[in-house]
């Protein structure tokens, strides 16, 4: 596991979740969940709910705390469970471990390896475009944990900057985080009916229509994050989901070189294939796609 660890001791009868959550709205830094889980530090939030770094009790080591936002329908439990299934088929070094599963105080929890480093997106905002050397060699450590879970049969569908882990220290590790939409290749999956799920900037052309996904779809992703990674900007923005997603499914992104001119034609030529519109046009899966991305 990559990261500090965290407190050593532990303060005594800390409020739990019941306690402290009930009156204040959410959990916080301090409250225990399902007397295991000591809430140590908040990495992150959104609309599922918050990511805190909490010590494990009972195992005495620290993971990453998700904490759903609120209390889930039995048909969404279920789906998560059979997700948290899937996502442990996974063990590659460049995937972030799911451990577990809990219900407590009427939340959902799913732990995980805790990662001491900031997310893709953030490095990118904080230092701007990568150099082509260190892109390369990121990619294709995102390429290599995305493909492990093409190998087990598991399609992320919300790949993006945000799900890529970069830790620093004497050696870079990069690590795929987040397989909470993840579904089998095999089957139709246990989505919510009739939604579409991921984020705008980083979803293939058939997931904005809401079409079956596969793993060329991780493939579109994997390009878009290329681009961001490349250019500083994801291929397609807009002022809305709705605006991004009418250019994902219509429009051609600028050439990469017309942004940054430094980059190698034959990477550009890489980079845009896996945009393409047409799924059998992209590569096949991620491991044709970090290929091609080594021979570009």
């Amino acid at each position: 596991m990559v990261g500090k660890k965290g407190r050593d001791a532990e303060p005594e009868g800390p409020p739990t979740v019941a306690d402290r959550g009930a009156r204040e709205g959410r959990p916080k830094p301090g409250d225990v969940i399902g007397q295991r889980y000591l809430l140590e530090a908040e990495l992150g939030h959104g609309a599922f709910g918050r990511v805190f770094r909490a010590r494990d009790r009972v195992a005495d080591t620290v993971v990453a705390l998700k904490v759903f936002a609120r209390r889930q329908p039995p048909e969404e439990v279920k789906r998560l469970r059979r997700e948290v299934q899937l996502a442990r088929l996974v063990t590659h070094p460049g995937v972030v471990r799911t451990y577990d599963m809990v219900e407590a105080e009427g939340r959902l929890c799913l732990s995980m390896e805790y990662v001491e480093g900031e997310t893709l997106h953030a490095r990118i905002k904080r230092t701007g475009q990568m150099g082509i050397a260190e892109a390369r060699a990121v990619l294709t450590e995102v390429s290599a944990g995305v493909a492990a879970a093409h190998a087990a049969g598991i399609i992320h569908r919300d790949l993006k900057p945000h799900n890529v882990l970069v830790a620093g220290g004497g050696a870079r590790v990069v690590k795929v985080i987040d397989f909470g939409l993840a579904k089998t290749t095999f089957s139709s999956g246990m989505t919510a009916t009739g939604l579409i799920m991921g984020t705008p900037e980083y979803m293939a052309p058939e997931q904005v229509r809401g079409r079956r996904s596969d793993s060329r779809t991780d493939v579109y992703a994997l390009g878009a994050i290329a681009y961001y990674v490349l250019a500083g900007r994801p291929p397609f923005t807009g002022d809305t989901p709705i605006a991004v997603g009418f250019s994902q499914v219509n429009d051609t992104p600028q050439p990469l070189r017309e942004v940054r001119p430094e980059v190698p034609i034959e990477l550009e030529k890489v980079v845009l294939r896996a945009l393409s519109k047409d799924p059998l046009s992209r590569y096949r899966d991620a491991a044709e796609w970090k290929e091609a991305l080594a021979a570009s």
